[in-house]
């Protein structure tokens, strides 16, 4: 009785706590949240800019990782990576009212509110303001912002 008791508060604690991100559910466009620049050019043609987001700090700069990083802008999202990583999808705009982002099953777009986004992370969401969600394999995550309730951006994360 005493083991199934303490799995139980473990198993509580756990929902607790909330979930962490696994950014293998992440897909937008058929695209992997990792993919390669071949994939992403053939699914989202040529990329609006093409930059070296020239980060002081974290996974993604240069100077830290000894290695270079380019950004393909396609406006609404944005993928940063290089050959030998891939490229992660860093930015998701959903002001643009088109864009969808599954995670999962789930569907995540402008409609998507606080309320459904804590049942998804097991973790309050606040209507106005951002939350940042670990993801499950390190230090990094993602941050996503809401306005007014709803959902208006996800960008990834690590720490400097």
């Amino acid at each position: 009785m005493k083991i199934f008791i303490l799995l139980l508060s473990f198993l509580l604690a756990q929902q607790m706590l909330g979930q962490n991100i696994d950014f293998k559910k992440i897909q937008y466009n058929g695209l992997n949240f990792y993919s390669t620049k071949n994939q992403i050019i053939q699914k989202l043609g040529r990329a609006k800019k093409i930059y070296n987001p020239n980060y002081e700090c974290g996974f993604l700069s240069d100077e830290e990782q000894n290695d270079k990083y380019l950004t393909l802008d396609y406006g609404k999202i944005k993928f940063t990576g290089n050959s030998k990583e891939k490229y992660l999808l860093e930015m998701i705009d959903f002001k643009d009212e088109t864009v969808v982002v599954f995670y999962g099953k789930i569907k995540l777009n402008y409609q998507s509110t606080d309320a459904q986004l804590s049942k998804i992370f097991g973790m309050k969401i606040k209507a106005n303001g951002s939350r940042l969600i670990p993801s499950n394999n390190g230090d990094d995550g993602v941050r996503i912002e809401l306005k007014k309730g709803k959902l208006t951006k996800i960008e990834y994360w690590s720490p400097c």
